[in-house]
């Protein structure tokens, strides 16, 4: 894998919004419960789950401890 590419990076960003969201959805939280653990915006966890926004290391260890989930997971399904 090729991490200066930014279509690889582009993926990666992709498959772990979607592993939130659905995970967020397992637990049926809406992204307005998900976002006030966080301390962010409802749009910003939407930007997440889309892969407009890049979640950051400490946030996406946050997204794990919430949604309780090993912080492995949320890379699941990357190639």
């Amino acid at each position: 894998m090729d991490f200066s590419d930014k279509e690889t990076l582009h993926r990666i960003d992709v498959q772990v919004g979607k592993n939130i969201r659905r995970r967020r959805e397992e637990l049926k939280l809406s992204q307005q419960r998900l976002a006030d653990a966080l301390g962010v915006s409802f749009q910003q966890v939407q930007k997440y789950e889309n892969a407009q926004n890049r979640v950051s290391a400490s946030r996406l260890y946050a997204v794990s401890k919430i949604l309780d989930i090993p912080l492995a997971r949320l890379f699941r399904e990357i190639e």
